[in-house]
């Protein structure tokens, strides 16, 4: 029997086993430990935080951290692990039991992802206990992890390999500020608990070593890492959109309008083309495609807004705000707009602009609610149809070249509206833009996961602010 089923042999063996009298309450009380406080901050009873698990999918994930808890603790009885083992380890194979006893002897800890080979390995680091990064082999869980992901998961060696149990969550940088602040808060109670207790002892007790201490603490924080996790999880789920307006102060919809071409040649191509580049206020932002931004000449004054609104819009260089965007495409103009007041505006200048070429628009909408829910699929030609994937690739990478030129001197909200140079020269902030760096790799490696794309290069950010990961 090869070394992975000897290993989920002795898990289905245990799991099984678990469920007999002798530990079924304690388990239930471990695994509710998990439960209990997302109930109370959702305002849900047990089974119906149950029932929402499994409907969403996050039952399975979650199951592996709180089994794992289970295994990992001290009971009245003892362990589980110990129990199970003196009973019927003789069922198991000498890498069963030895598995076994690694999880008991394991703590959850949070880790972030430094390096990824997808299928193979990873390399983490522990974000919570002093140590050196640490090479993981693990075959699929990799294959969806991208550098700088923040994940809960238990670490166990085996014959010299590091591998992941089974229970792995991974955490969002709101999420990992949030279990942070939980554990270093009960760190400290733990620590001050232990001194007054050495002191009441008149120091007859001794005070456990650093590492003993983290261990400890990690054991008896487990719940903390689910309860966190389902918190913003689950609450980012329920969350309705905000009220989402443009600069103009239009509610946000998303226009797409078609404009026919009078004729498929290339000819009236030809004609779009340099009637555009005639009007100023259309501006080329790309060739394969011919692709345009629209920067109107008199934009409308900007309406009220109700307080808690939010307001979004696309701006060239920084500066100037985008009305829209133009694509020509092989049968027919692709005008988008974020809004009805600005599709109407846009479709009267272009009618005039290229009257005798295209023919009459055609325009759908969707809301932001359905924009993420999918939409409906419909017969618009999109620009990636009809770029080569390398060139394709080269223009996002151009684009985000300008983009972050322009970003490193203007003020970015994550920043506390400080620009990444201010925050690298300044020690106070400079942890502020090394996680803003992070969270930049981190979402360019997940955008090609899967693409077959080269992620672009962050690298000379890195430099240029003479900053370090």
């Amino acid at each position: 029997m090869g070394r992975r089923s000897d290993i989920d042999k002795a898990i289905r063996n245990i799991i099984k086993w678990s469920e007999g009298p002798a530990w079924a309450d304690w388990r239930e009380e471990v695994f509710q430990g998990h439960l209990a406080p997302v109930c109370k901050h959702l305002d849900l009873t047990l089974e119906a935080l149950r029932d929402e698990l499994v409907v969403s999918g996050y039952a399975g994930m979650l199951y592996g951290i709180q089994f794992e808890d289970f295994l990992s603790r001290e009971a009245a009885a003892g362990n589980p692990v110990d129990d199970y083992l003196n009973r019927r380890g003789w069922r198991e194979s000498v890498r069963g039991r030895r598995y076994l006893k690694a999880l008991r002897d394991s703590v959850l800890s949070l880790y972030e992802v430094v390096d990824v080979s997808p299928g193979h390995y990873c390399e983490v680091r522990d974000l919570l206990r002093p140590g050196k990064t640490v090479r993981v082999y693990e075959k699929v869980g990799t294959q969806q992890m991208a550098k700088w992901d923040r994940i809960a998961a238990r670490v166990l060696s085996e014959e010299g390999k590091h591998l992941f149990s089974g229970g792995i969550l991974p955490f969002s940088p709101e999420a990992v500020q949030s279990l942070l602040r939980v554990l270093d808060n009960s760190h400290e109670a733990l620590q001050t608990a232990l001194e007054t207790l050495s002191a009441e002892a008149d120091g007859s007790i001794d005070l456990p070593s650093p590492q003993d201490m983290d261990d400890h603490h990690l054991r008896e924080a487990c719940p903390a890492f689910s309860n966190i996790w389902l918190m913003h999880t689950l609450s980012r789920q329920y969350a309705s959109l905000p009220e989402l307006y443009n600069s103009d102060g239009d509610p946000i919809s998303f226009f797409e309008t078609h404009f026919p071409l009078s004729d498929e040649t290339d000819a009236i191509r030809q004609a779009i083309i340099q009637r555009l580049e005639a009007a100023p206020e259309w501006v080329l932002a790309g060739e394969e495609p011919f692709f345009w931004n629209w920067l109107e000449s008199a934009p409308p004054a900007r309406k009220e807004v109700p307080a808690d609104a939010k307001s979004i819009d696309a701006q060239l260089e920084g500066r100037h705000p985008v009305s829209g965007n133009l694509e020509l495409g092989r049968r027919r103009l692709i005008f988008s707009t974020n809004s009805e007041a600005r599709t109407e505006r846009g479709k009267a200048v272009l009618g005039e602009l290229l009257a005798g070429l295209v023919g009459v628009p055609l325009s759908q909408v969707q809301s932001p609610e359905q924009i993420m829910a999918g939409g409906d699929e419909h017969e618009a030609e999109p620009a990636a149809a009809e770029i080569d994937p390398k060139e394709s690739e080269a223009m996002i990478h151009a684009y985000l070249d300008r983009h972050y030129q322009t970003c490193l001197n203007e003020p970015i909200p994550a920043l506390g509206n400080m620009s990444p140079r201010q925050c690298a020269a300044d020690p106070a902030h400079r942890s502020k833009v090394v996680d803003w760096l992070k969270q930049l790799e981190n979402s360019e490696q997940r955008r090609v996961l899967g693409t077959g794309q080269t992620p672009y290069d962050t690298q000379w950010l890195w430099e240029t602010l003479g900053l370090e990961p």
